[in-house]
């Protein structure tokens, strides 16, 4: 519970160290999720505090969204836990209007064990359906920065799907055609 409602890296240090980091890279490879700059996905696990691009999490949170969904398990407990974090700027920015499960992070400019950031990443209950999101920024503990964005790509994304089913690009196999993918970084 403090991992995620409190962003306690101490809690998540211990759960880490005790489950291990190949459980980590197991659960990755499941979801596809990509090694991005490392060599593999488990170099990729093996540290706490990986380098992760917005493309990997936005993997990592489209694979937890699936369990997060289905029901089983402890989803729903879980589910509770990322809709009650305390602190997330994409809740901060759209909570208002829908629901949010989402995880910030983030370092001050003055700690020193790593670049100052401030990201959040999650899913978005949207009107359209859910929508997975990930924000990385390197503000130090810039809240209002990283709302401002996941208040910008709320509004954007509409208009964005729309022109992606409206043109549709050709497969480079067959002959049926698919709407275009859309990711967006920041």
């Amino acid at each position: 519970q403090p991992i995620i409602l409190n962003s306690d890296n101490d809690a998540y240090v211990a759960l880490s160290d005790r489950l291990g980091r190949s459980c980590f890279a197991a659960w990755l490879r499941q979801g596809h999720v990509e090694a991005g700059a490392y060599p593999s996905v488990d170099a990729y696990a093996a540290p706490h505090y990986p380098h992760s691009t917005a493309r990997q999490l936005a993997q990592e949170w489209a694979h937890a969204y699936d369990y997060l969904a289905s029901g089983r398990g402890h989803s729903d407990a879980l589910l509770a836990l990322l809709a009650n974090r305390a602190v997330s700027p994409i809740r901060d920015a759209l909570g208002e209007k829908c629901q949010t499960l989402s995880k910030a992070g983030w370092y001050p400019v003055d700690e020193g064990i790593a670049d100052p950031v401030t990201n959040d990443a999650g899913i978005v209950m949207g009107p359209r359906g859910p929508y997975v999101v990930a924000i990385l920024s390197n503000a130090p503990e810039d809240f209002d920065a990283v709302e401002g964005i996941a208040a910008a790509v709320d509004q954007a994304l509409p208009r964005a799907v729309d022109a992606a089913a409206c043109y549709p690009r050709k497969r480079t196999s067959g002959s049926s055609r698919t709407p275009n993918c859309l990711s967006t970084s920041s």
